[in-house]
């Protein structure tokens, strides 16, 4: 009998990585208009407002993410977009739970962090090149889990994010450590909780100081 899974609403990952210990870009769930102005005071502009459904992987695709958002109105017509885009979508209009507002961040080195349960050898860790063009390049590392500190900044210099998080071309260097730490942190996850079927976290911007995780995907057994 195969095995039942369920992909987690982006909202509900964040929740479980946080208490994982895994820090995650501040998220405030907006389930009406009418709450849009007060989560926008609590997070603060420029904001990223993203769909949050049930069960949808790929929101960028069906216009479901509005980034640089600058002010109430432009905020409210990202709701409006989002939300008949997700209809038009064919997103079942009970799966859709509202959206989320996260604070914009820019700059930094875009990576991916995944992990997954191998039939044959259990837990896996991965790390590469992020954002829209992690699928184009497939720049990636893999080591079972858990980590140790060795293991993942081995991962890190097995890519060519290594390049990237060095200074490349006079760019600010990223925070190496704190992207191992990272990397150690989501092994121990995986290798704890048999639940967790795959994880995906893209994308996971490096900075100068900090490593900010700004979206992620989990799904789980039922």
């Amino acid at each position: 009998m195969s095995e039942s899974r369920k992909v987690l609403d982006e909202y509900d990952a964040f929740q479980l990585l946080e208490q994982a210990g895994i820090a995650v870009v501040p998220t405030k769930l907006v389930c009406s208009q009418e709450q849009l102005a007060e989560a926008a005071r609590e997070i603060g502009f420029p904001l990223v407002c993203k769909i949050s459904a049930a069960g949808l992987a790929h929101k960028t695709e069906i216009g479901g993410v509005k980034v640089g958002i600058t002010d109430m109105a432009e905020l409210q017509a990202a709701w409006d977009s989002i939300m008949e885009q997700a209809l038009q979508a064919s997103v079942p209009r009970q799966d859709i739970r509202g959206v989320l507002l996260q604070p914009m961040i820019s700059g930094g080195t875009e990576c991916i962090i995944g992990g997954m349960r191998n039939d044959s050898f259990g837990p896996v860790v991965m790390f590469g090149l992020g954002g829209v063009t992690a699928e184009v390049y497939q720049d990636v590392s893999f080591r079972l889990a858990p980590l140790r500190r060795i293991d993942a900044e081995s991962m890190i210099a097995d890519t060519s994010a290594s390049v990237l998080l060095s200074g490349y071309r006079g760019a600010a260097k990223g925070d190496v450590e704190a992207l191992a730490d990272l990397l150690v942190a989501v092994g121990t996850l995986i290798a704890g909780n048999e639940r967790i079927l795959e994880l995906d976290m893209n994308p996971v911007v490096v900075q100068q100081r900090k490593v900010a995780v700004l979206d992620a995907m989990l799904t789980v057994s039922c």
